[in-house]
C-alpha cells in the first residue's frame, strides 16, 4: 500500500491504510518512524517485509491501530482515524 497525500476542505496530510495481509512492517515504519509493529521473524531484518501484523502502535503508544484505519500525518505529528472517519473527511490528491 503507497502513501498517498489526502486533503480536507483546509487542510493537506499524508496517510498510509493499513490493510492486514498487505501492507508490511517495513512500509510502516518508513512513514511513521516511532511506530511499535510487532511482526513474526528470527530477525528484525527478516520481519520488516512481513505483513503479518500482531500489533501496531504510534509513538505515543496510546494509539492502537485496526485493520483498515490510517495513520494520518500532519504539521502536528502522527495520529489514527478509522476508514469510515477518514473518508469523509479527506479526499485523495490525484496527478
Amino acid at each position: 500500500m503507497p502513501v498517498k497525500i489526502y486533503e480536507p476542505v483546509n487542510n493537506k496530510v499524508k496517510a498510509l491504510q493499513i490493510v492486514l495481509g498487505t501492507t508490511t512492517k517495513r512500509e510502516i515504519l518508513d512513514f511513521c518512524p516511532g511506530a511499535n509493529v510487532g511482526t513474526p521473524g528470527a530477525t528484525e531484518e527478516e520481519s520488516l517485509d512481513s505483513a503479518d501484523l500482531r500489533w501496531l502502535y504510534l509513538s505515543n503508544g496510546l494509539e492502537e491501530v485496526y485493520d483498515s484505519d490510517y495513520i494520518v500525518k500532519d504539521s502536528d505529528g502522527f495520529y489514527v482515524r478509522p476508514a469510515v472517519e477518514f473518508e469523509k473527511t479527506y479526499r485523495e490528491i490525484t496527478g
